[in-house]
């Protein structure tokens, strides 16, 4: 069962949920694959030492990969629940991110000024470094890596659904990380290999080998940013 930490915080409350349900004696039969997305992990953690009146959790590369491991960690070892593999997002383009500055610079080495590419190229350089952490330390652990195309898109302008809420979201100011996640192949040329792919979706699954086309024949393209599995049509008229 692959799942994302939107509404698990961590371990102990996917296991009070579970509870909750009467499960069978058997439910630490089930596999599971956390997703480790930093951005929800660094809110819940924010959350978590505001109800606790903690030290505030701010969204600082160090509080990315803590939070990030501890989070993995408690899946990892809790003692009713079985994690066989973990679910690491990554786009690669926090590889051109610094943690010692907080800067980064874009495929041209020019330094990246705008605050929402440069906290997105943070949260993937977070994920980077959780990521050769865990499997470090995690020997017998599988991980899956993460294609995922535009859904739809509208002429030359790509948009993804929103993760929380309803609506799209254009690539917009994240276009080129967006379009790395896009393109089979990049993971392993920046020398990531995973040995698992998770297709949420049949469509994507297919489009691995081959695009769709209107009459829903395959015509065996790869799957790149420049083809996206649906078209937005425009509105009808009258």
């Amino acid at each position: 069962m692959e799942f994302y930490p939107y509404t698990i915080p961590d371990a102990d409350v996917l296991w009070r949920k579970i509870q909750d349900e009467d499960p069978s004696d058997n439910v630490n039969e089930v596999k599971l694959l956390p997703v480790v997305r930093v951005g929800p992990i660094i809110k819940n953690a924010a959350k978590r030492a505001e109800k606790e009146r903690a030290p505030p959790v701010t969204r600082t590369y160090h509080n990315l990969v803590k939070s990030g491991i501890a989070w993995a960690d408690g899946f990892l070892a809790h003692p009713s629940l079985t994690t066989f593999a973990l679910g690491m997002p990554i786009y690669t383009t926090g590889i051109r991110y610094d943690p010692a500055n907080d800067t980064a610079v874009d495929v041209q080495g020019k330094p990246v000024v705008d605050p929402v590419l440069l906290g997105a190229m943070r949260d993937d350089a977070a994920t980077i470094e959780i990521f050769h952490d865990l499997s470090r330390r995690n020997r017998g652990i599988v991980f899956r890596g993460l294609i995922r195309g535009p859904d739809v898109c509208e002429g030359e302008i790509y948009y993804k659904f929103r993760f929380e809420g309803n609506g799209l979201d254009p690539w917009g100011k994240l276009r080129d990380l967006c379009k790395d996640q896009a393109t089979v192949g990049q993971l392993q040329q920046e020398g990531f290999v995973f040995p698992l792919v998770v297709a949420d979706r049949c469509w994507d699954a297919i489009s691995y080998d081959a695009h769709i086309d209107e009459k829903g024949k395959p015509t065996y393209k790869v799957m790149t940013h420049e083809y996206p599995l649906n078209e937005l049509q425009p509105p009808h008229k009258g």
